[in-house]
């Protein structure tokens, strides 16, 4: 199984927008036998700079989510994605426990 995090950094006053971008393509993370485990969204009181939301999103084949990235549903929504989110930082990884 393969781990990915990720932080998101969204753009000021645009979180509504980015909730609607993410009940469009989350959904679709399941077509592609992806699963995200957790969607944490940070508290305000966190010290230095702490992304919005941190999504782990999980898979067992590298062609799985290329699957999910490359889904033309997915992509009809990536203008909505650049005009809400200011950066996303992705960390790739395996389970130690």
């Amino acid at each position: 199984m393969i781990y990915l995090t990720v932080l998101i950094y969204i753009k000021k006053g645009k979180r509504r927008k980015f909730s609607q971008y993410e009940s469009k393509v989350l959904p679709l993370l399941a077509k592609h036998d992806c699963r995200l485990l957790l969607k944490l969204i940070t508290n305000k009181y966190t010290e230095g700079e702490a992304p919005d939301e941190i999504h782990v999103i999980s898979y067992k084949r590298k062609r799985d989510f290329d699957k999910y990235i490359s889904d033309s549903e997915r992509k009809k929504y990536s203008k909505l994605l650049a005009e809400t989110v200011e950066k996303t930082i992705i960390i790739k990884g395996k389970n130690l426990l």
